[in-house]
């Protein structure tokens, strides 16, 4: 999702987001950061230097998001709950995202309770996420509700047919 190369002291980090809290903790104690990634701001600060490079095109969509309040800890934890909030790919999460670059998003729309965050940066991800399970759960729901009315109208169909063939044979069953 995205790539983070991390500098200090001439050591150089290189790891994916997301990745486990404690993993990420050891990554930073390996090239000599012993600051909790929650308190290292996004983009670095005098004595550490960081990059973030999208892999995908989700984790662009999470890089334009970013501000300068955001830290190396709330991208991670964004990028770990909008991968578990899609597990099957990051086409409708990514135009509930971007709404103007495309119509992906569209169909969904409907299905939508929560509007869109005003927040910007991690937090704004993450309502906008929160929204996104939101809506996905909506059209869940719906899609069940209209499986159940089909299958209770093939039930009445088959019983209406099946009188009315009992009445051309004569007899019933």
């Amino acid at each position: 999702m995205i790539k983070a190369i991390i500098q200090y002291k001439g050591n150089t980090l290189i790891t994916q987001f997301p990745v486990a809290a404690y993993r990420l903790s050891d990554q930073l104690n390996s090239i000599g950061i012993t600051v909790r990634s929650v308190d290292i701001p996004v983009w670095g600060d005098s004595g550490i230097e960081v990059q973030l490079t999208e892999d995908e095109e989700i984790g662009a969509a999470i890089l334009k998001r970013l501000t300068d309040r955001d830290t190396l800890s709330g991208v991670n934890t964004a990028c770990q709950i909008v991968a578990k909030a899609a597990p099957y790919g990051y086409e409708v999460i990514l135009g509930m995202f971007e709404p103007e670059q495309s119509g992906r998003y569209e169909f969904h729309k409907k299905f939508e309770t929560i509007p869109p965050s005003t927040e910007p940066g991690v937090k704004g991800i993450l309502e906008d996420t929160r929204r996104y399970c939101d809506t996905m759960d909506n059209y869940r729901r719906v899609c069940e509700a209209e499986e159940q009315e089909d299958e209770e109208l093939d039930e009445e169909l088959d019983e209406e047919l099946d009188e009315e063939l009992d009445e051309e044979d004569g007899w019933e069953m």
